[in-house]
């Protein structure tokens, strides 16, 4: 499977690309910064995800992220965002960013909507490292999970295109993250491992 993994200088990488080749088996990966990612690299991928990033914002860098997410949406791949990238999707279709005044650090528990089971559960905790929370997500966005601080899971209603405000890739005790992340991989019906 070829990935396109458009890398915001996460701290996870590594771990992102080891959960990554766990879930989906044989993957060829190619690395891309969100201002060098082209219209081939996307057309290359069969499935794109948006790392979390360190010492990046929305709030600094709108114009990069709003042109990242415009290509992907025009190409239609199925696409993962993970806390920075989850954000950048849900300000490209009109949410708004919160600064919650500090680095949430640690594992938090996310709720589901109503109705909306995960892995046979109607909760579970996942590993957040982020200072801006998703107050709300509009139409075409559906919400799908939400913890004290905002939304943390959601879809696009037409698109193959999922928001994750957490890091599925840091196991914590015993965090459910990768759960999730596998979820959303099933939902683009990949097999998953």
């Amino acid at each position: 499977m070829h990935v396109l993994l458009i890398d915001n200088k996460s701290a996870h990488l590594v771990r992102l690309k080891k959960l990554t080749r766990q879930k989906l088996g044989e993957v060829k990966f190619r690395l891309r910064d969100p201002r060098a990612m082209t219209a081939e690299d996307v057309e290359w991928a069969e499935l794109v995800i948006i790392s979390g990033g360190t010492g990046r914002s929305i709030e600094k860098n709108p114009l990069t992220f709003r042109k990242m997410v415009d290509k992907l949406v025009k190409a239609g791949r199925p696409t993962i965002g993970i806390c920075l990238g989850a954000e950048a999707i849900a300000v490209y279709f009109g949410s708004t960013l919160r600064d919650i005044g500090v680095r949430r650090v640690g594992n938090v528990r996310i709720h589901f909507a109503p109705g909306v089971l995960i892995g046979g559960r109607q909760s579970l905790m996942a590993y957040e490292f982020h200072r801006w929370a998703i107050s709300e997500v509009h139409e075409p966005l559906i919400r799908h999970g939400y913890s004290k601080d905002g939304i943390e899971v959601f879809q696009h209603s037409a698109l193959p295109i999922w928001g994750l405000q957490f890091h599925p890739e840091v196991r914590r005790k015993d965090n459910g993250g990768h759960i999730l992340f596998a979820y959303v991989l099933a939902s683009f019906g990949f097999t998953t491992t």
